[in-house]
């Protein structure tokens, strides 16, 4: 097994634009780590430099404490499952697997053996003489992974695997790459525009937009603790909801339209924007679940007036979408009317243009300067 040190790292292809930009990283011994930002964002090449299938401009990319910077992919010791499979459609399974050991020459007694082992490990062993045509979507990827490990590789490399499979298989599979992961202790690294699988596979996640790297953390840290706005938006299921606001003393003032709703600062908070200069302008980011429906009469000192633009009924929760008018004007916020989303946990039923009040809870809040990074 190997760590993988990115220093520094430079992508262009015309040497006036950066695809990725000054990139440090380091991807510990046997760590599952996750790419993850919107399509565009350089989290595919950088896979493919680790790879050795693009090269660097600038920067250095290290396997084990070694330079690999010009080594060919084959001498990097790395193992890559496409998005595609990339399966020989003439040959079983079982040769699908063998062949890149074959290619080493190993002994076709040894060959044997490790096919085998790996099939089993990855439950596939009735597959071994079939035709890649014969399979599922889901079961190529399996084999298509096992062709990956039967070589033992130092870091194992996977461009988006799941892309091509249906919801309810994603799932399975995902789940099944985590527990294999976790089995081999193999250094992986996992690249996603889908921040659910990032969310659910990653040890740690390293989010890119515009092939800058935003933040690398552990999975909670990046939903809690998300170092800046975009981060805030992209990672959660809805994302978080940015809203204007101003601090003032010990209150916090959203400035709505009609009247200005005033919430007391808790001690907490008090601590964390004690820097900022009084009246200033930032965002609150409250994620969906910090809303809860206000029983009628008992608003509590963090609630907020809303007016309902849809609800959606999932069974278990009801994520109601809402809208507050404000004539607070930022570079984020140009209109001064916005749109945010509550989870409620429970069965609701809300009409279009209805008025609500919710409840919030102050616990989870995050703010944000006028750059859109964390205070």
């Amino acid at each position: 097994m190997a760590d993988v040190a990115i220093k520094e790292l430079i992508k262009s292809y015309d040497k006036k634009q950066n695809i990725l930009d000054h990139i440090n990283l380091e991807i510990k011994d046997g760590e599952l780590m996750v790419f993850v930002g919107p399509s565009g964002c350089g989290k595919s090449t950088l896979l493919r430099m680790i790879a050795g299938l693009e090269s660097i401009t600038d920067g250095e990319i290290s396997i084990n404490g070694r330079r690999v910077n010009n080594l060919p992919p084959q001498q990097r010791n790395i193992a890559m499952v496409f998005q595609n499979y990339a399966l020989y459609p003439h040959m079983s399974v079982r040769n699908n697997m063998a062949f890149p050991l074959r290619m080493q020459k190993m002994p076709a007694q040894d060959i044997t053996k490790q096919v085998e082992t790996v099939a089993e490990q990855l439950d596939i062993t009735p597959l071994l003489d079939k035709k890649p045509k014969q399979l599922s979507g889901g079961q190529r990827q399996r084999v298509a992974m096992g062709r990956a490990l039967v070589r033992e590789p130092q870091v194992f490399l996977m461009d988006e695997p799941l892309s091509n499979l249906d919801a309810k298989l994603r799932v399975q599979i995902r789940s099944e790459i985590a527990t294999i992961q976790r089995q081999l202790g193999v250094t992986t690294v996992y690249v996603t525009h889908d921040q659910v699988e990032a969310m659910t596979l990653g040890q740690r996640v390293a989010v890119l937009k515009d092939g800058i790297l935003q933040q690398v953390a552990p999975p909670d840290e990046l939903y809690s603790r998300p170092a800046n706005i975009f981060i805030a938006q992209f990672i959660g299921s809805p994302g978080m909801n940015i809203i204007p606001c101003r601090v003032s003393r010990n209150e916090l003032i959203l400035p709505l339209e009609n009247e200005p709703v005033r919430w007391p600062l808790p001690e907490a908070m008090r601590a964390r924007l004690a820097e900022l200069p009084q009246d200033e302008d930032i965002w609150l980011g409250l994620r969906p679940e910090a809303f809860s429906l206000s029983a009628e009469g008992q608003e509590s000192s963090f609630s907020l007036p809303c007016q309902v633009v849809d609800a959606e009924f999932l069974g278990y929760e009801t994520l109601i979408r809402f809208q507050l008018i404000t004539p607070f004007t930022t570079a984020l916020d140009t209109a001064g009317q916005t749109f945010f989303t509550a989870r409620i946990f429970q069965q609701l039923h809300c009409a279009v243009d209805e008025k609500i009040t919710l409840d919030v809870d102050p616990g989870g809040a995050c703010f944000f300067d006028q750059s859109g990074a964390a205070v």
